[in-house]
């Protein structure tokens, strides 16, 4: 009697601990893809600056986030595809993005382009995603 109930002791105790390191391993991943929820995102200012839509041919710039860590847009005038990573403590990469190479006018892409080379970091609040440098604000975004 006194055995099974030892017995009893160690294994609750045992699924506890396992249990508890689950847990903190399923932290661990969870924060790993940051806080950068999938979706397409629409630019709403470069540089603290409210966008103008003359100044892009074609479309406002736009990324869409996915959760296998892809990221495809555009930049006003071309597309954009590529791969990034997050950490829970706000960093992203974004990589190197591939780009086609049309002739547009206006220079809203290159603004654009400029702006998201300088990213560090980013913060979503509710519908908004802000990319920042450090903490200086690059670009703002509304989800779609």
């Amino acid at each position: 009697m006194k055995k099974s109930i030892i017995n009893s002791i160690v294994c609750v105790f045992l699924l506890a601990i396992t249990s508890c390191n689950m847990a903190k391993t399923g932290d661990k991943s969870e924060n790993a893809t940051g806080m950068l929820t999938p979706g397409k995102w629409i630019v709403t200012t470069i540089e603290g600056k409210n966008i103008i839509a003359d100044d892009f041919s074609r479309d406002l710039p736009n990324l869409t986030f996915t959760v296998d860590h892809k990221v495809y847009g555009n930049s006003g005038c071309n597309n954009l595809s590529g791969e990034y990573t997050t950490t829970a403590k706000g960093s992203i990469d974004l990589g190197h993005l591939a780009s086609t190479r049309m002739a547009c006018p206006g220079n809203g892409e290159n603004k654009f382009l400029a702006a998201i080379n300088k990213v560090t970091h980013f913060k979503v609040k509710g519908d908004k995603l802000i990319l920042l440098n450090g903490t200086q604000e690059v670009l703002t975004f509304n989800r779609n």
